[in-house]
Protein backbone atom coordinates (compact mmCIF):
# COMPACT_ATOMS: atom_id res chain seq x y z
CA UNK A 1 0.00 0.00 0.00
CA UNK A 2 1.03 3.53 -0.71
CA UNK A 3 -0.50 6.56 1.38
CA UNK A 4 0.14 9.74 0.12
CA UNK A 5 -1.41 12.41 3.12
CA UNK A 6 -0.70 16.27 4.60
CA UNK A 7 0.33 19.56 3.21
CA UNK A 8 3.94 17.65 2.43
CA UNK A 9 3.25 15.38 0.50
CA UNK A 10 -0.38 16.46 -1.44
CA UNK A 11 -0.62 19.77 -3.00
CA UNK A 12 -3.60 20.52 -4.72
CA UNK A 13 -2.03 21.39 -7.68
CA UNK A 14 -0.24 18.26 -7.52
CA UNK A 15 -1.00 15.28 -10.66
CA UNK A 16 -0.86 11.77 -9.63
CA UNK A 17 0.48 9.88 -12.41
CA UNK A 18 0.01 6.11 -12.16
CA UNK A 19 2.21 3.65 -14.68
CA UNK A 20 2.57 0.26 -15.26
CA UNK A 21 1.46 -0.70 -10.91
CA UNK A 22 0.24 -3.80 -10.58
CA UNK A 23 -1.67 -5.07 -6.79
CA UNK A 24 -1.67 -2.74 -4.55
CA UNK A 25 -3.70 0.15 -3.07
CA UNK A 26 -3.02 4.16 -3.46
CA UNK A 27 -4.39 6.55 -0.58
CA UNK A 28 -4.30 9.82 -1.41
CA UNK A 29 -5.62 12.16 1.61
CA UNK A 30 -5.64 15.70 0.62
CA UNK A 31 -7.08 17.73 -2.46
CA UNK A 32 -4.76 17.23 -5.64
CA UNK A 33 -5.93 18.27 -9.40
CA UNK A 34 -5.61 15.40 -11.24
CA UNK A 35 -4.49 11.93 -11.27
CA UNK A 36 -4.15 9.81 -14.31
CA UNK A 37 -3.58 5.98 -14.07
CA UNK A 38 -2.47 4.17 -17.21
CA UNK A 39 -1.51 0.40 -18.01
CA UNK A 40 -2.02 -0.75 -14.37
CA UNK A 41 -3.62 -3.94 -13.19
CA UNK A 42 -5.53 -4.96 -9.99
CA UNK A 43 -5.21 -1.05 -8.32
CA UNK A 44 -7.58 0.03 -5.62
CA UNK A 45 -7.02 3.92 -5.64
CA UNK A 46 -8.74 5.55 -2.53
CA UNK A 47 -8.38 9.80 -2.48
CA UNK A 48 -10.32 12.53 -0.61
CA UNK A 49 -10.96 15.39 -3.54
CA UNK A 50 -9.67 15.86 -6.89
CA UNK A 51 -10.17 19.01 -8.42
CA UNK A 52 -9.69 18.43 -12.48
CA UNK A 53 -9.97 14.74 -13.17
CA UNK A 54 -9.36 11.29 -13.37
CA UNK A 55 -8.27 9.72 -16.36
CA UNK A 56 -7.98 5.83 -16.51
CA UNK A 57 -6.33 4.61 -19.74
CA UNK A 58 -5.64 0.60 -20.36
CA UNK A 59 -6.79 -0.46 -17.11
CA UNK A 60 -8.12 -4.02 -15.80
CA UNK A 61 -9.69 -4.62 -12.77
CA UNK A 62 -9.41 -0.98 -11.13
CA UNK A 63 -11.45 -0.08 -7.99
CA UNK A 64 -11.60 3.74 -7.27
CA UNK A 65 -13.22 4.85 -3.92
CA UNK A 66 -14.15 8.71 -3.75
CA UNK A 67 -14.51 10.29 -0.47
CA UNK A 68 -15.37 13.97 -1.20
CA UNK A 69 -14.74 15.95 -4.82
CA UNK A 70 -14.29 14.31 -8.11
CA UNK A 71 -16.11 16.69 -10.85
CA UNK A 72 -14.79 14.54 -13.91
CA UNK A 73 -13.79 11.03 -14.74
CA UNK A 74 -12.90 9.38 -18.07
CA UNK A 75 -12.00 5.82 -18.64
CA UNK A 76 -10.48 4.67 -21.92
CA UNK A 77 -9.91 1.13 -23.14
CA UNK A 78 -10.24 -0.40 -19.67
CA UNK A 79 -11.95 -3.38 -18.36
CA UNK A 80 -13.41 -3.95 -15.06
CA UNK A 81 -13.46 -1.24 -13.21
CA UNK A 82 -15.71 -0.49 -10.46
CA UNK A 83 -16.33 3.48 -8.97
CA UNK A 84 -17.09 4.01 -5.36
CA UNK A 85 -18.99 7.53 -4.30
CA UNK A 86 -19.73 9.05 -1.09
CA UNK A 87 -22.68 11.47 -1.28
CA UNK A 88 -20.32 14.75 -1.83
CA UNK A 89 -19.27 13.10 -5.66
CA UNK A 90 -22.32 11.82 -6.35
CA UNK A 91 -22.29 14.44 -9.32
CA UNK A 92 -19.21 13.34 -10.90
CA UNK A 93 -19.39 13.07 -14.70
CA UNK A 94 -18.20 10.23 -16.45
CA UNK A 95 -17.15 9.33 -19.95
CA UNK A 96 -16.28 5.91 -20.82
CA UNK A 97 -14.74 4.32 -24.27
CA UNK A 98 -14.10 1.21 -26.11
CA UNK A 99 -11.84 -0.05 -28.76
Amino acid sequence: MLKFSGEEEVYSSFTFMITKCRDTTIVIQGKCKNIVMNECFNVKVVFDSVLATFEIINGKKITVQVQEQLPYLTIEKSESVNVYLQDPAKGVEIHSTCS
